[in-house]
């Protein structure tokens, strides 16, 4: 089975420029939003894929339908690729909802709960040498009186039937350090200390790490060897 593995933040935090740390020649870049990442070099290494899906590993849609289409066609037939990196994925739950704003009744969260976790659990059966990053955004909800950050779906109606964080072995969320020069640190929390819903297995990785998926996926393959 593929790792599946969250990256979960503000904007501005450090998400996606983690996706720096990937090798771009075994990287498959799916977005959610259509948006550029800020990348030197970004046209040159994220190009378009093709209509056949044989060459290209920039992928954008807003669709979840087609995130499991590319996610099935990555398994089978791009072996080159090793990472699957969907960013804004939050999108997929914001766009559908915006689109069916006029329908009544609560039977449509239930849907794009549904439409929000499908692509999730299509991820987790990949092949073994495939690792997919989901980049979300956060929210801080009140739990036992405390402010939690957790993932951002579109609110309680599609919470009530999905927890986001329950398909993950592995979820990060980002913070930055700033030390009394004002130099930022920008990392991944890889644990809960109660304020958040991270979480990764036992020794895998220091409490606090680069922001580097680089770095994420090899930490991820030295602790399996």
């Amino acid at each position: 089975m593929s790792e599946l593995i969250a990256i979960v933040g503000p904007s501005g935090s450090g998400k996606t420029r983690s996706i720096q740390g990937l090798d771009p020649k075994e990287t498959m870049l799916i977005s959610i939003t259509g948006k550029k990442i800020p990348m030197k070099g970004f046209s040159s290494k994220y190009v378009d894929v093709s209509k056949d899906g044989k060459t290209g590993n920039y992928f954008k849609t807003k669709d979840y339908a087609a995130v499991i289409q590319m996610l099935k066609h990555v398994n089978v037939n791009r072996p080159d690729i090793k990472n699957i990196v969907t960013d804004d994925y939050n999108y997929i739950g914001a766009f559908e909802y915006f689109k069916r704003a006029s329908e009544s009744g609560f039977g449509k969260f239930a849907e794009i709960g549904q439409h929000i976790a499908n692509p999730l659990i299509e991820a987790s059966t990949l092949r073994d040498d495939l690792k997919v990053f989901i980049i979300n955004h956060d929210e801080t909800i009140t739990e036992d009186y405390k402010p939690l950050r957790k993932m951002k779906t579109i609110g309680k109606l599609v919470d009530n039937s999905l927890t986001m964080e329950g398909l993950f072995t592995i979820v990060l969320f980002t913070e930055v350090k700033v030390d009394k020069d004002g130099k930022r640190d920008y990392g991944f929390i890889t644990n809960s200390d109660g304020s958040t819903t991270a979480k990764s297995p036992e020794d895998m990785f220091e409490d606090f790490i680069p922001n580097d998926l680089g770095f994420v996926a090899k930490k991820i393959d030295d602790y399996y060897l």
